[in-house]
């Protein structure tokens, strides 16, 4: 927990998710998404960057709804869709 007593891995307001990631989860992160964008197949140098993609696949899982909806496969569709509509 944080001094403010909020997680300090994940909270929700309406329509949007924020994490919040230690500076080593962060830069970890930032070093994969940088090489990812930059090079077309992208691999991960060190098991490091597994394991912060996959806490914050955990933090998502913890937040949507949508992945247990029936209707997942539309509903990702109907998102992606609006992702690019609003850019």
């Amino acid at each position: 927990m944080t001094r403010t007593g909020e997680s300090p891995h994940a909270m929700t307001e309406e329509g949007k998710v924020g994490l919040y990631l230690t500076n080593d989860e962060a830069l970890v992160l930032l070093d994969f998404l940088l090489r990812f964008n930059q090079e077309s197949e992208a691999e991960l140098v060190d098991p490091a960057e597994k394991f912060v993609l996959w806490g914050v696949e955990c933090m998502l899982e913890q937040q949507l709804r949508e992945p247990f909806d029936p209707n997942y496969s539309e509903l990702v569709l109907q998102a992606r869709r609006a992702v690019r509509e609003s850019y």
